[in-house]
């Protein structure tokens, strides 16, 4: 027998224990609306559900084939980048861009110490020049 059937047999077999006690059987059959109704709307809850997993899958993928193609360049017409890898190639990422910030950083010490250095030849120069003016003028007079 199919799941559709089943609530039509769950009905019958209802109505007639009904009927064995005694009883009005659409007494049952409200209280099967009203299960059926509370199971409508659970069924309307889970669809809900269903509908926002849905939409945070679809998120995910839109995030997961950015990065992939951030990381690896925009794959060719109609394919995908396999995700499988993009945590391993995210710390490849990570660990060159600290890799090249520490170089970078080490470039700019070595810059500030030459123009350090040329400032004071530059005010050594700027003295002897001052000293040699100044003997020139002592000399002159």
């Amino acid at each position: 027998m199919t799941d559709r059937l089943a609530p039509l047999i769950t009905v019958t077999e209802l109505r007639l224990q009904a009927v064995k006690d005694g009883n009005d059987w659409t007494d049952y059959e409200e209280v099967m609306e009203a299960e059926l109704d509370a199971q409508r709307r659970a069924s309307a809850e889970k669809d809900e559900e269903i509908e926002e997993a849905h939409q945070l899958r679809e998120r995910l993928v839109e995030l997961l084939t950015g990065v992939a193609a951030g990381l690896k360049g925009e794959p060719p017409p109609d394919t995908l980048h396999d995700w499988s890898g993009l945590p391993r190639l995210a710390a490849q990422v990570v660990q060159e861009r600290d890799r090249l910030a520490a170089s970078l950083q080490e470039v700019r010490e070595r810059k500030d110490q030459r123009i350090n250095e040329l400032i004071q030849r530059n005010e050594a120069m700027r003295i002897l020049t001052e000293e040699l003016q100044a003997r020139i003028a002592n000399a002159l007079l």
